[in-house]
């Protein structure tokens, strides 16, 4: 770690430079989850929207217009939200994990 300091008047002013923590990745890890939420979020919407378009395009009484742009709209969330959907799979399947982990445990110690 560098450090620097100076005097001004009364106050010692030090400056240290801390070298960033995701280095070994180009672009930082955060970079490439949120690259990969995004891919999966695309991937999952255009899903999405293809299957909320052939339901909703079955039914004669219902504007072909809206219901496109509400497919965009689907579409564009699930890829600016994918992210956050992948960040909360991964916490569900750890929880899972640990919660499964936690019962068998019991179950054990309360058999004897």
């Amino acid at each position: 770690m560098n450090t620097a300091g100076c005097y001004d008047g009364n106050v010692l002013v030090t400056v240290s430079a801390v070298r960033p923590v995701f280095t070994e990745f180009p672009g930082g890890a955060m970079n490439t989850f949120i690259w990969a939420g995004m891919s999966l979020g695309t991937a999952l919407g255009f899903l999405h929207m293809l299957h909320f378009l052939s339901v909703r395009l079955r039914k004669p009484h219902l504007s072909k217009a809206k219901t496109i742009w509400q497919a965009l709209w689907i579409w564009g969330l699930w890829a600016l939200f994918g992210a956050y959907v992948l960040a909360l799979w991964i916490a569900g399947a750890v929880l899972l994990g640990v919660s499964k982990l936690f019962m068998a445990r019991r179950a054990s110690h309360d058999r004897g």
